[in-house]
């Protein structure tokens, strides 16, 4: 198996070890909120969780087993996009991000990435072809930053998400782009002077519990700087200590709320300035709210 195809698989299961967070409660997750560019992260989960019923349906039909997890994957999390501001995160999994976790929990647990290994090469092969479709039919989006991001309107993926949200070029379109200015702002509130001003207060924090770095991402360099001369359990214990040390920082400083105040503030002005894109976008997943509380029930 290539690594692209690697990769791609990876985000799959990755994907699909996301589904579970909502609807075991039993709550109703409602149509999103008039304004709202982006669903929240319930109806974020609904939404994967009735997708991976509809391509579940598709692989079957496809002759090949697909399954949503419900295993033993990692819990899911918020990013830590403004550094760790868990204490119990920070004790527990040290300087890795939920993603990290979840991916590597994804992959131990995961009955369909059990199933893929199973398979001959042909049949992976097959199965890839079956799951996201071919290099043909391609649906391309060129995105500010001058990256193309591509997706074959083949494949039980595509034929998922066309379910759910009608048009795939369109939506395909429109979720991309949404997304790619939704990074875009947060990059701006990371280049906020507001944000710079509380990142050194962090700085003089840290610096008050004996480590004098400038942002999480320099803590990590010189953690790494540090680790390779370690022994594995003296690395990992100096790992849980500096992320407490992020953690009890970010907290006190108050630097979660200033960035995500921020980047709400820089969010706005994009959906703004792209308000047609966003209307449609919000229309397309709102619509698929709906549908997916009737899938779900029925599987």
């Amino acid at each position: 198996m290539n690594r692209p195809a690697k990769r791609a698989l990876r985000v799959a299961l990755l994907a699909s070890a996301l589904l579970l967070l909502s609807t075991a409660c039993g709550e109703t997750v409602k149509e999103g909120q008039e304004g709202a560019a982006f669903p929240t992260k319930e109806q974020e989960s609904l939404l994967w969780q009735a997708q991976s019923v509809l391509v579940g349906r598709c692989m079957r039909d496809r002759g090949f087993s697909y399954e949503v997890d419900t295993g033993n994957s990692a819990t899911i999390r918020n990013e830590f996009p403004f550094g760790i501001d868990d204490l119990a995160w920070a004790e527990r999994h040290g300087l890795a991000g939920p993603g990290t976790v979840q991916e590597a929990g994804a992959r131990a647990g995961n009955p369909n990435q059990r199933y893929y290994e199973t398979l001959t090469k042909e049949k992976q092969a097959a199965y890839m072809a079956a799951l996201y479709g071919g290099r043909r039919n391609l649906v391309s989006v060129k995105l500010d930053n001058g990256a193309v991001v591509r997706a074959s309107q083949q494949g039980c993926t595509a034929a998922a998400e066309r379910e759910l949200y009608g048009d795939f070029p369109q939506w395909f379109t429109h979720s991309t782009v949404a997304s790619q200015f939704k990074s875009s702002a947060l990059s701006a509130a990371m280049k906020d002077p507001a944000y710079a001003r509380a990142m050194n207060s962090w700085a003089r924090c840290m610096a008050g519990l004996g480590h004098e770095v400038g942002s999480p991402q320099q803590l990590r360099q010189s953690f790494e700087e540090r680790k390779a001369v370690m022994a594995k359990e003296e690395s990992r214990q100096l790992e849980r200590t500096l992320a407490v040390a992020e953690a009890t920082c970010v907290r006190r400083e108050k630097i979660a709320q200033t960035g995500k105040r921020l980047h709400e503030v820089h969010l706005k002005r994009v959906q703004k300035k792209e308000s047609a894109l966003f209307q449609t976008y919000r229309s397309m997943w709102n619509e698929a709210l709906k549908k997916s509380q009737k899938i779900i029930p029925g599987e």
